[in-house]
């Protein structure tokens, strides 16, 4: 996994699409490179980051990464 902690988390297409298909206003993401929509997550998860340094003021895009992650392992163990 790639991480530059401040800005920036590896994008995992599966586990994204699941979690802001289901947590936002995002139907789904296309599959493949696409460098606008790519960058409209990477603002999403910046706004999640900053919503998570409310409670965690040392909240990095590496937390933001676990919390996608583990949304999706919590939605497969319970289905």
């Amino acid at each position: 996994m790639g991480v530059y902690p401040e800005e920036y988390v590896n994008f995992q297409y599966e586990r994204f699409d699941t979690f802001f298909s289901n947590c936002s206003t995002v139907d789904s993401l296309n599959t493949g490179f696409d460098a606008q929509q790519y960058y409209r997550i990477v603002l999403a998860r910046r706004d999640l980051r900053d919503a998570m340094q409310d409670e965690l003021p040392d909240a990095s895009m590496l937390d933001v990464h676990t919390l996608i992650r583990h949304y999706q392992d919590v939605l497969e163990n319970t289905s």
